[in-house]
């Protein structure tokens, strides 16, 4: 798992990506500080990750700096990261596993040096019929089946 360029093509292939990959890489970029109102459209995303020279996603990573992390950002990232575990990543996608790694380190170090950073859950996705309580009626289904 680690952060090159074979990940990062892993990351940009993906069309229409499962909410978990989308997810760490807003967790990512929100770290790199951007705005998770930009994050939510995934071609954003794609568009981040196709940038070269100095403003790439491997370099920026790369000399990312723990001092340029504040408590509202790292606290964003861990929200986010929040609805995952790295298993859950990891079965979703071994790309995203590096990129949750690389965040959760970043959150995780802030924390070590500043205490520890509220879990704010940050809801990114828009409720669907799986996301809400099953009525009545659709648990007596189930338990008929």
């Amino acid at each position: 798992m680690d952060l090159n360029q074979a990940t990062i093509a892993e990351m940009k292939s993906y069309d229409k990506p499962l909410p978990i990959i989308h997810e760490v890489m807003m967790a990512t970029f929100i770290v790199l500080g951007h705005s998770l109102k930009e994050l939510k459209d995934w071609k954003n995303v794609v568009i981040l990750m196709g940038k070269t020279g100095r403003d790439g996603l491997k370099r920026r990573v790369g000399k990312y700096e723990i001092k340029n992390l504040t408590r509202e950002i790292a606290t964003k990232g861990k929200g986010i990261l929040s609805h995952w575990d790295l298993e859950q990543v990891r079965d979703a996608s071994s790309g995203a596993a590096a990129f949750y790694l690389w965040t959760k380190g970043m959150t995780d170090e802030f924390e070590a040096q500043n205490g520890e950073i509220e879990v704010k859950v940050i809801e990114t996705r828009p409720k669907t019929a799986a996301m809400r309580p099953m009525t009545s009626t659709e648990r007596s289904v189930i338990q008929a089946w």
